[in-house]
C-alpha cells in the first residue's frame, strides 16, 4: 500500500439491499451528509430515480455534486432548516421545489419569491416536547400549525419531519413515542406525508407502525431517513499502521485518526471495529476487555495528542508482531466518515475499490 494511500471498499450489493430493505417500509431520503463520495451517490442514483424517493440535501455543495451527476432537481429535499435564505432562494431558482421549515419567518420570506403552489414542504417537528430534550433544530407543535395555517390557502402537499437522536433512538419505544405523539397533535392537520430520521436498521423497524401511521393520518407517503444504516456493511477502509511502541504500555498509531474520519470517537465515544492478518491469521483488536489477553493503546496518525482512538485488546501471542506499514480494515467506515476529513485528512490520496 501506498503511504498516503487510504482504500475505501465499496461493497455495491450490500449498499443495494440496504436500500431495499428500507424501501419494503416506505419511500427513501437520503441523506448526502451521511456520505456524500462520488461512488455512493453513483450506486444509490438510479434506485431514488425508481419511485418517489429523494437526494437530502444539507449545502450547495451537495446540490452541485448532484446536478454533475445528472440527477433532477425535482429528486432532491433540502433538510437544513437553518439555511440562508440566499442558499434556499439559488436553490429555487435552480427548479429545486422541496424544502424544509422549522419557522414561520423563513417560511414568509420563501413566499415572497416562490410560487408555493409548485412546492412540497416538510414542516421540522423538534423532538423535544415529547422527550424533554433540549435540541435547537425543529419547531414545536403550536409553530408548525401556525406554518400549516400560512400555507393551508395555496393547497399544496405538505408534510411533517422529525429526527430521533441517539441519545433517545436506543430506546425500543422512541419511534412509537414519537409517532403516537404526531398521531395526538396533528390528526386534523391534513398533513400528507411524514418523514421518519435518525431510524435504526430496516429489520428492527417495526413495518406496523408505519402502516398505522399511514391510515390513521390518511398520509399519501411514509418517507425514511436512513443514513448511517443505509451505509452499514457496505463500506470499509483500508489504511495501515504508522508505528508500533513495544513496552509496558503498548502503542499503536495508525495513518487514519480523529482528523481523517474517525471524529465520532470524540463525537460519540465510538469505539472503530480494527481487523489486521497476522501470520495469515484474522485479528480482531477487540474494544471488551478479556482475560489473557494484552491491552494496546491506539492513536490516530496526526502527531496531535488528542488523536486518540481508545484502548483494545489483543491475544498475547501477536501483541508483539505488528509492522510499519501493515495493512488494517477499519470496518464501517462509510457513514460520517469521508465527510470528516479535515486538513490534516486531506492528505491523504482516497481510492475507491467497487465490489460488485
Amino acid at each position: 500500500m501506498e503511504d498516503r494511500q487510504n482504500i475505501f471498499i465499496i461493497k455495491e450489493k450490500v449498499l443495494q439491499e440496504n436500500f431495499e430493505k428500507y424501501s419494503r417500509l416506505g419511500n427513501i431520503c437520503y441523506p448526502m451528509k451521511t456520505n456524500s463520495t462520488l461512488p455512493v451517490l453513483t450506486i444509490l442514483k438510479e434506485q431514488i430515480e425508481c419511485g418517489e424517493n429523494y437526494f437530502s440535501i444539507s449545502n450547495l455543495k451537495h446540490f452541485t455534486k448532484l446536478y454533475n451527476l445528472g440527477v433532477r432537481p425535482n429528486k432532491i429535499i433540502l433538510i437544513n432548516t437553518i439555511a440562508t435564505n440566499d442558499i434556499v432562494k439559488t436553490l429555487y431558482d435552480n427548479n429545486v421545489r422541496f424544502f424544509t421549515f422549522d419557522n414561520l419567518t423563513a417560511l414568509s420570506n420563501f413566499s415572497k419569491y416562490a410560487d408555493i403552489k409548485k412546492c412540497k414542504l416538510f414542516f421540522r417537528l423538534s423532538v423535544n416536547e415529547e422527550f424533554h430534550l433540549h435540541s435547537h433544530i425543529g419547531a414545536n407543535s403550536e409553530e408548525i400549525k401556525q406554518m400549516i395555517k400560512f400555507i393551508e390557502k395555496y393547497n399544496i402537499d405538505y408534510g411533517i419531519s422529525f429526527y430521533l437522536p441517539k441519545e433517545i433512538n436506543n430506546k425500543n419505544n422512541s419511534l412509537k413515542r414519537m409517532l403516537k405523539f404526531i398521531e395526538k397533535k396533528f390528526s386534523k392537520d391534513n398533513i400528507k406525508f411524514l418523514t421518519i430520521a435518525g431510524i435504526k436498521k430496516a429489520t428492527s423497524i417495526n413495518e406496523k407502525l408505519i402502516k398505522n401511521i399511514k391510515q390513521s393520518l390518511q398520509l399519501k407517503t411514509v418517507f425514511l431517513e436512513p443514513g448511517e444504516y443505509m451505509l452499514y456493511g457496505a463500506i470499509d477502509l483500508k489504511t495501515s499502521i504508522v508505528r508500533f511502541k513495544y513496552g509496558k504500555r503498548k502503542s499503536l498509531i495508525l495513518k487514519n485518526g480523529i482528523f481523517s474520519g474517525m471524529l465520532d470517537r470524540v463525537l460519540y465515544n465510538k469505539k472503530f471495529d480494527f481487523i489486521l492478518t497476522i501470520n495469515g491469521k484474522t485479528i480482531h483488536l477487540s474494544p471488551h476487555i478479556k482475560f489473557g489477553m494484552t491491552k494496546i493503546y491506539v492513536y490516530g496518525g496526526s502527531g496531535d495528542s488528542v488523536d486518540y482512538l481508545g484502548k483494545y485488546y489483543i491475544e498475547k501471542e501477536f501483541a508483539n508482531l505488528f509492522k510499519e506499514n501493515q495493512e488494517v480494515i477499519i470496518k464501517n467506515a462509510g457513514a460520517y466518515f469521508e465527510e470528516f476529513y479535515i486538513p490534516h485528512g486531506d492528505e491523504l490520496q482516497i481510492v475507491y475499490d467497487i465490489i460488485k
